[in-house]
C-alpha cells in the first residue's frame, strides 16, 4: 500500500494546526474483495461533540473507474475511520480527508484487492422479481434467524440433555451451511423486543461505543461463517405500545414522526448517516423500523431518500410493518406468529405469498414462529413452512429461542422457535437441495388425485421440475401409492425422490408422457417429500 500526506508532509508524519495533529494510522495489510477494510486517522486535538464536530470522509476509486464516496465515523480515543469494502478486484486508489472547523488534512494512497471468493451483496434477480441473487448474479435463498441475548446472541443453547454457553463462533458455526442470512436488531435508546441500543444514554447524537464495536466484532463473525445480515436500524413497535425511545415518543406524529419537525428529523438523520457510515460494508438489507405503524409515509420517503444517499453500496431496503406500496421499499417483510401445525402451515403460507407477490417485489417474513400457547417445539412446522414458503417464491427468518424447550400451553412467553440439532440438519439439508436452482425456476401445477392426503407444489426451469409434496392429513404414518400430475412436456423423465429430512436419494424411477402432463406414483411418505424430475434427451 501507498500513502501520501498532503500539505508539508511525509509517510505517517503530523500536521499541526493550532496544536493540533492528525496522524493516518497504518491500514490493514491484506485487503480483498468484499470484506470491509478500516482506514483510519488519529486526532490529537479536542471536540465538544467528537462524533459530528469533526469528519473524516473518504473517495475510492475502483480498478473500472468508478468513484465510490464514503463517509467516516468518529471510532473513539481520537480516532475516525473510513470503512471500505471492495466491490472489485485489482488496483484501487483513495484519498482521506479530515476536517474540524478550518482545519483539513488530506491524505492520498493506493492498494490492490484480491479476489476472496465472497459472493457479494444481495440484490433482487433481473429474471425474477421475487428472488434474491448476489452481486455474481448467482441465486441466493434466504433462510434466516434471529435472536435474543448480550449483543444479540443467546448466552444458552440446549443442546439434548444439557444447556452450554456458547460464544457468537459456535453459534453461527452451528447454524452455518443451513440459515445464510441473520437480523441484527439496533434499537436507538431502545432495549425491548431484545434491540442492542446503540444511543449513549441520554443524548440524540451520540453514540454507545462499546456497544457498536461489540456489534462491529458480530458481523464479522457473520461474514467469516458465511452469513448474510438484515439490519433493523431502529427497534419501535409501535403497534403495541405508545411508549418512547431515544429520539422521542414511538407514536408521536407530531414531534419526532413529523417529517416538517427539522430538529427531531435531523437528529434522526445523523443517527442513520452513523450507522449506515459504520455497517454498510456489511449489512445486506437496511429494515427501517420493526414492527411500527406510526411512522407517516411521508417520514419514511425522505429518510429513506436519506439513507441511500449515504449508502455507497446501494443496499436493498424496506421496513416493517411492511409498506410495498413505497416506490423506495425493494422488498415485503410482514411478520407471522401462528397456530398453524405442520399439516396446514403450506397452504396459509401459500395464500399469504400469493398476496403478498401482488407487489412484484421478492418476500421475505423477517420474522417467523409459533403463538406461545403453541410452544416453541415445532421440527416438522418449521421444515414444511421452508420448504412451502420456498416452492412458493417467498423466504422465511425464525425467531430462534434455542435456550429453552418450551411446551405447548404454557403462555408464559413468546414461543418462537426452537431450533436444535434436528432442526439446523433439516436446514441444511434444504439448502444443499436449492442452492443450485436457478432463479428462473417459476411455480407449476401439481395435482393429487388424493387430494385429502396430500397438497404438492412444483417450480420448473427449462428441462428440470422440483417438487415438493406435504402429507396434510398426518404426519403420524406412512402411506404410499398417490398418483400425481405433473405439468411436464413430451419426453422422457428421469425422477429423484428425496427425503427432506435428510437430503437423500430414496428411490429413482423413470416415467414418459406425450403431453403437456406427467402422472407419476408417489412413493411412500410420511411427513413431506421432495423429487427432481430431469427430462432425458
Amino acid at each position: 500500500m501507498k500513502v501520501k500526506v498532503f500539505m508539508i508532509m511525509t509517510f505517517l508524519s503530523a500536521c499541526v494546526f493550532a496544536g493540533e495533529q492528525v496522524n493516518q494510522l497504518a491500514a490493514p495489510a491484506e485487503i480483498i474483495k468484499y470484506k470491509p477494510a478500516d482506514f483510519s486517522v488519529k486526532y490529537s486535538g479536542e471536540a465538544k461533540n467528537p462524533f459530528w464536530d469533526a469528519s473524516l470522509t473518504g473517495q475510492f476509486t475502483a480498478p473500472s473507474g468508478r468513484k465510490m464516496p464514503v463517509e467516516g465515523f468518529f471510532n473513539g480515543d481520537g480516532m475516525y475511520t473510513v470503512r471500505f469494502c471492495p466491490v472489485e478486484t485489482g488496483n484501487y486508489t483513495y484519498s482521506l480527508t479530515f476536517k474540524k472547523d478550518l482545519f483539513e488534512q488530506r491524505f492520498e494512497g493506493s492498494f490492490t484487492a484480491a479476489e476472496s471468493g465472497s459472493r457479494g451483496f444481495l440484490r433482487v434477480s433481473k429474471e425474477n422479481c421475487f428472488r434474491f441473487v448476489t452481486d455474481d448474479n448467482k441465486p441466493f435463498y434466504p433462510l434466516g434467524i434471529q435472536t435474543c441475548g448480550a449483543e444479540g446472541m443467546p448466552s444458552t443453547l440446549v443442546a439434548g440433555n444439557k444447556t452450554e454457553q456458547v460464544s457468537k463462533e459456535k453459534y453461527f458455526k452451528l447454524h452455518s451451511g443451513g440459515a445464510n442470512i441473520f437480523r441484527v436488531q439496533l434499537g436507538a435508546g431502545e432495549k425491548s423486543g431484545c434491540a442492542i441500543d446503540v444511543l449513549s444514554f441520554g443524548k440524540k447524537d451520540e453514540y454507545n461505543l462499546e456497544a457498536l464495536k461489540a456489534l462491529d466484532d458480530l458481523y464479522s463473525v457473520l461474514m467469516k461463517n458465511g452469513f448474510h445480515s438484515i439490519t433493523i436500524l431502529m427497534q419501535d413497535m409501535s403497534r403495541w405500545g405508545g411508549g418512547a425511545q431515544g429520539f422521542g415518543g414511538i407514536r408521536d406524529t407530531a414531534g419526532y414522526k413529523d417529517i416538517k419537525n427539522i430538529e427531531a428529523a435531523g437528529y434522526v438523520k445523523k443517527y442513520f448517516s452513523y450507522i449506515t457510515a459504520r455497517y454498510a460494508a456489511y449489512s445486506d438489507i437496511w429494515e427501517i423500523f420493526n414492527e411500527d405503524d406510526f411512522a407517516p409515509d411521508e417520514w419514511l420517503n425522505e429518510m429513506a431518500v436519506y439513507i441511500k444517499s449515504k449508502d455507497p453500496y446501494s443496499h436493498l431496503m424496506t421496513t416493517n410493518f411492511e409498506r410495498p406500496y413505497l416506490d423506495w421499499c425493494d422488498l415485503v417483510t410482514p411478520h407471522e406468529y401462528m397456530y398453524w401445525d405442520e399439516c396446514g402451515v403450506d397452504i396459509y403460507l401459500a395464500k399469504e405469498l400469493c398476496r403478498f407477490k401482488h407487489y412484484k417485489k421478492p418476500v421475505f417474513y423477517t420474522e417467523f414462529g409459533n403463538q406461545a400457547v403453541c410452544g416453541n417445539m415445532g421440527r416438522n412446522k418449521w421444515r414444511v413452512a421452508v420448504w412451502s414458503s420456498f416452492f412458493n417464491e417467498g423466504g422465511l427468518l425464525l425467531w430462534d429461542e434455542t435456550n429453552f424447550r418450551h411446551v405447548s400451553g404454557l403462555p408464559a412467553r413468546p414461543a418462537n422457535a426452537f431450533l436444535g440439532p434436528e432442526e439446523r440438519s433439516d436446514f441444511k439439508a434444504f439448502s444443499t437441495f436449492v442452492e443450485d436452482m436457478p432463479v428462473t425456476a417459476r411455480p407449476i401445477s401439481v395435482y393429487c388425485a388424493q387430494e385429502s392426503e396430500i397438497r404438492g407444489y412444483g417450480l420448473r426451469a427449462g428441462d428440470k421440475i422440483y417438487i415438493y409434496l406435504n402429507h396434510i392429513s398426518s404426519h403420524m404414518h406412512e402411506i404410499k401409492g398417490l398418483d400425481l400430475t405433473v405439468d411436464a412436456d413430451p419426453g422422457k423423465w428421469a425422477i429423484d425422490w428425496i427425503e427432506p429430512l435428510s437430503g437423500d436419494v430414496l428411490q429413482e424411477d423413470k416415467t414418459e408422457t406425450g403431453g403437456k402432463t406427467v402422472n407419476i406414483t408417489v412413493p411412500k411418505i410420511r411427513s413431506d417429500l421432495a423429487a427432481v424430475l430431469t427430462r432425458v434427451k
